[in-house]
């Protein structure tokens, strides 16, 4: 009869080491099973970004043809020379020595600030014109000099006299004198300085 307890504590301490070994067994597979899910997650992800980095460069092609299509709709000589030029933007065909010849009807007749306002916004002395007709014409410049001589050359030839608007810019602060006693007890009487 003594046997018999030291055969069930032994069958006892058996049948909890295969408990253990089961459970991290059972912990081994979970932990493989995630990490098969979390690389099937991965994959699909790479696999859904490569469809849509492909649909969206399918996009881009289909809009530059439409572009090139549309590039030139009234397909005259001058339009067809304008989009020659955009062609030399897009580096392509452009000359050994690297000119580019424009046609005589894009070019000024003078090379000045006054010719190049006028082209560009005729008839803005008369001041008559409606806000979208600013929103039409541009004239661009690289350089900020350039910005500031053409919005100046443009300015004096509006009609009218000139209002010059002044704003503050900067804030000085200026120390106050109180004049009545307003907190005793933080000491903010008469004749103490305040900085506002």
């Amino acid at each position: 009869m003594s046997s018999a307890p030291g055969t069930t504590i032994a069958k006892m301490a058996q049948l909890h080491a295969q408990m253990a070994e089961a459970k991290c067994q059972l912990k081994a597979e979970q932990k493989r099973a995630e990490e098969e899910a979390k690389q099937a997650v991965e994959a699909q992800r790479v696999k859904e970004e490569k469809q849509w980095v492909e649909r969206e460069e399918e996009k881009a092609e289909k809009e530059g043809e439409k572009t090139k299509a549309n590039m030139c709709l009234d397909c005259t000589p001058e339009s067809e020379v304008f989009a020659s030029c955009l062609d030399v933007g897009g580096r392509r065909e452009i000359a050994g020595d690297w000119t580019i010849e424009l046609p005589a009807n894009m070019l000024m007749p003078e090379n000045t600030i006054d010719s190049l306002v006028n082209a560009t916004y005729p008839g803005i002395a008369n001041g008559d014109q409606v806000d979208h007709y600013f929103l039409h014409r541009t004239i661009l410049s690289a350089q900020n000099d350039a910005v500031s001589d053409l919005n100046s050359a443009i300015l004096t030839k509006f009609p009218g006299k000139e209002l010059v608007v002044l704003s503050i810019d900067k804030v000085y602060l200026a120390l106050l004198k109180c004049t009545s006693n307003l907190k005793l007890d933080v000491r903010l009487c008469s004749s103490a300085i305040l900085i506002p």
